[in-house]
């Protein structure tokens, strides 16, 4: 029998359909409520419930972007309008298929159970939750079905003759829509193109892939994203302006452990309605009653921001203050590194007498003043990005291998050799060493050591380390001279 025949027969006789596997797989995939009318639809594979769909791979082609995703309950027409969940938007699908193979056939309509092709949606990402327009209640992402990582390493990108730029963009926009793994910024201070991934191969892929779309690019050698934090909790920071009638109070504090993981595993932001995202945070979080209540915005650094100040600000100060706090969260006070992990909590707030047309300006020397202030009380603090590494090789190279983790600052987790062919070791490695320890590695075992790096956490920088660091990063930044 042709090997394809036997693989389709396989996967026909031993994988469990839709109408099965939804039944227990729906408990782990999505965190909404299995018993509200969502959720009994997606358990039931129900082709007559509201439709659901959570999209796992986004293409840019010709006439726009192609989304693909599985059908979890419900029923998708063309020319429906949808609400995508991450985006907080409705569109409008245009054209659906339905795929056969490689090929994909258009249709009217597919039911549940069904990988299904969209076209037409102009905002659409990886890893988007897609819901029925009319639905209102228990509106949940498919959080838990996680393969984006966090960027942990940089480069620097600009193309081999200078008017590409624009062109460059433009499919670099394309690949994040392709690609979530990747980010793109630009820094203000130095016009620096910078390309963050999960690693250097990632990124030399993308390069690839950025010429052979019609651009030469030059990368400069990748290195580590690092991130700022505190410490400690500081205490209630006032500032006030110089004529002493607008003043703010603000406490700063690190994020508990509890809160941070569950940050790191669900995007609140795209909960709705609010009081399922209240009762969430209460559940599965250390946050205070009173501040899930007054919760304004969690930025993509699990970044809080809380308003306890007891007074309501109108939409235009609301807006000004969630973009004066973007700004700083984008520089922090050792060396311009991003924050991370904080919850900046305004404790009292009067701005009564500020004018809207120098509001910004004001609020900004004021917001900066006080954070700037709780942060160097509450003790500013360098994280590193850290691998989980696992390293396989003989047994005969264990020792070999251990010998040279301490030059590179790596902890060891655990170390198995209960196989007699095979040993495994278990590091914890810091993301900037990850490239030498590689190649050296690869020495000192001869070329019989295999490792596998995956994220797990942004750690503190040894503090026989922290001050060079951070002295280079000022460096490079044009901080210090």
């Amino acid at each position: 029998m042709p090997i394809d025949k036997a693989i389709l027969e396989m996967a026909i006789n031993h994988l469990p359909n839709p109408i099965i596997s939804q039944n227990y797989r729906i408990k782990k995939l999505w965190k909404g409520s299995i018993d509200s009318n969502i959720g009994k639809a997606m358990i039931s594979c129900d082709p007559n419930g509201p439709l659901v769909i959570c999209i796992s791979k986004v293409q840019s082609e010709k006439y726009g972007l192609v989304a693909t995703g599985r059908i979890f309950s419900g029923r998708c027409r063309k020319k429906s309008e949808v609400y995508l969940v991450r985006e907080n938007n409705y569109e409008k699908i245009q054209r659906l298929s339905i795929y056969m193979g490689q090929r994909r056939e258009q249709v009217d309509q597919i039911p549940v159970g069904n990988i299904v092709a969209l076209e037409g949606l102009k905002e659409i990402k990886s890893g988007e939750s897609i819901f029925e327009s009319n639905v209102s209640d228990n509106i949940i992402p498919f959080g838990d079905v996680k393969y984006v990582t966090t960027p942990v390493i940089t480069v620097s990108i600009e193309p081999e003759y200078l008017r590409d730029i624009d062109e460059m963009k433009k499919i670099i926009e394309k690949l994040l829509i392709e690609d979530p793994n990747l980010r793109f910024e630009i820094n203000e201070e130095n016009g620096e193109f910078l390309l963050s991934g999960m690693g250097p191969l990632h990124l030399e892929v993308t390069a690839n892939e950025i010429e052979k779309r019609g651009v030469n690019v030059d990368i400069s050698e990748p290195r580590a994203v690092f991130k700022e934090s505190c410490r400690y909790d500081s205490s209630i920071i006032k500032v006030s302006d110089p004529s002493e009638s607008n003043y703010i109070k603000i406490k700063v504090e690190r994020l508990k452990e509890k809160t941070l993981k569950y940050l790191q595993s669900t995007n609140i932001n795209s909960i709705k309605p609010k009081s399922q995202l209240e009762e969430l945070l209460e559940n599965n979080t250390n946050l205070e009653e009173k501040e899930i209540h007054n919760l304004l915005k969690c930025d993509e650094d699990f970044n809080l921001l809380i308003n306890e100040a007891g007074v309501k600000l109108d939409e235009f100060f609301e807006s000004l203050i969630l973009d004066i706090i973007e700004k700083i969260h984008l520089n922090g006070p050792l060396c311009g590194e991003k924050l991370t992990e904080l919850k900046i909590n305004i404790k009292e707030l009067d701005i009564t007498n500020i004018d809207e047309e120098t509001a910004f300006t004001q609020l900004s020397v004021l917001f900066y003043e006080a954070i700037k202030k709780a942060l160097n009380e509450a003790e500013p603090v360098l994280l590193e990005p850290i691998y989980h590494t696992f390293i396989q090789l003989p047994p005969d190279y264990v020792k070999k291998a251990l010998s040279i983790l301490s030059k590179y600052s790596a902890k060891i987790k655990e170390i198995d050799q209960e196989n007699e062919y095979q040993a495994t070791i278990e590091i914890l490695l810091p993301v900037r060493y990850s490239v030498q320890f590689a190649e050296d590695l690869r020495s000192t075992t001869s070329g019989r050591g295999f490792w596998q790096n995956e994220f797990y956490a942004f750690l503190e920088v040894p503090e026989n380390e922290a001050e060079k660091l951070i002295n280079d990063l000022r460096f490079r930044k044009g901080l210090s001279w």
